[in-house]
């Protein structure tokens, strides 16, 4: 799963790291869910300047070139189900 999120502040370092909730909490539910092989794309700080949002939103989008061209993103072949023997 991808996740994409836009964010007002920047939460990669302390103190702000400590404050996001966001990331943790969909993790929970989505790992809730069964899904836990996500991908996060947190594009921050939007609630700043023009240049500062202008410079998140090309790297965010750098990012995401990066990874689309690394194929990291394709799924993993499935592993063939062996039944259970049932007494």
């Amino acid at each position: 799963m991808i996740c994409v999120t836009s964010r007002g502040g920047d939460y990669t370092s302390e103190p702000m790291r400590s404050m996001d909730f966001v990331e943790p909490y969909l993790r929970m539910i989505f790992g809730f869910c069964g899904l836990t092989d996500i991908d996060f794309f947190n594009v921050q700080p939007m609630d700043m300047s023009v240049e500062i949002r202008k410079a998140a939103q090309r790297t965010a989008i750098s990012d995401v070139r990066e990874y689309a061209a690394s194929g990291a993103w394709r799924q993993a072949p499935v592993l063939e189900r062996v039944p259970m023997a049932v007494a």
